[in-house]
């Protein structure tokens, strides 16, 4: 199945890694978060950093990038809610922004 530029992003920042983007030398996670929160970036001109909430409404907002997680009856696609439940994904972010792992990483999190 072939994937939009949004999909392919969004599984990035994710940290999926498909045998696809290990080919293309994405095979760490810390290196699949980089490019997907750099490729969200530049197709959004947009920087919500690792905040897989704030990227899905802005993404669903604006269908750019051929984004296909629409569905308003739901908060957060299955993808992102298996990111954000992986501590792997929390570990890598933190590292990726030079902070301590205790310090959020997403909308909900901060709000407490």
């Amino acid at each position: 199945m072939r994937m939009t530029p949004a999909q392919v992003a969004v599984n990035l920042i994710c940290g999926v890694g498909h045998g696809a983007f290990r080919a293309r030398g994405l095979d760490t996670l810390r290196k699949r978060l980089v490019e997907g929160h750099a490729m969200l970036v530049q197709m959004t001109r947009e920087d919500y950093g690792y905040d897989l909430a704030r990227w899905h409404e802005f993404l669903r907002t604006n269908r750019t990038g051929g984004y296909t997680w629409l569905r308003k009856d739901i908060d957060l696609p299955r993808i992102m809610k298996d990111a954000l439940a992986n501590d792997r994904w929390h570990e890598a972010v933190a590292e990726v922004e030079g902070r301590s792992r205790s310090m959020p990483t997403d909308s909900a999190a901060s709000k407490t």
